[in-house]
Order: structure tokens, then C-alpha cells, then sequence
């Protein structure tokens, strides 16, 4: 079965939904603050607005904090806008 990850902030907490299928939705995972996490910027480019890393971070499912998501060699590649 194929899942579609959203990440997204809510109610300030960072929270990934997970989908399957055709949008059934599966659960809500958060990142708490006592939560295992980093995050390292490798390229932070404001004239072109790129942006690329890697991270690691440990996600809970907000009905059953036994069930964790753990993302280990997590990297990403994007751009930003900034607002002045």
C-alpha cells in the first residue's frame, strides 16, 4: 500500500499526517519537545533561495505515544521565499 507523508504545523506542534491509499487517512505523528531530534543546514543559499540539510527526529502518534516513527538519515532539498 502506498502512504502519502504531509508534514504540516498545527497548534504548535510539528505534526505529519499519513495517508494510504486514495487519502484514507491513517493517523496524526508528533514531534514532542522531549522527543530525540536535530537538524543540520549544509546549504542555506538567500540569493538563489535554496535550502538543503539533513536531519534525524523521533515522531508520536498522538492516540498511542508507544508508537514512534524514527527517521534516521533523513535528508532535504528546497527552496524558500523570505519575507521582508
Amino acid at each position: 500500500m502506498e502512504h502519502q507523508f504531509l508534514p504540516r504545523n498545527r497548534e504548535n506542534k510539528s505534526e505529519l499526517q499519513i495517508y494510504e491509499g486514495l487519502g484514507n487517512k491513517v493517523s496524526y505523528y508528533y514531534v514532542q519537545r522531549q522527543s530525540y531530534g536535530w537538524l543540520e543546514l549544509s546549504n542555506f543559499d538567500t540569493i538563489s533561495q535554496k535550502i538543503s540539510g539533513r536531519f534525524e527526529l523521533d515522531l508520536v502518534n498522538e492516540k498511542n505515544y508507544s508508537d514512534t516513527i524514527k527517521v534516521r538519515e533523513g535528508i532535504f532539498d528546497g527552496w524558500f521565499s523570505m519575507v521582508r
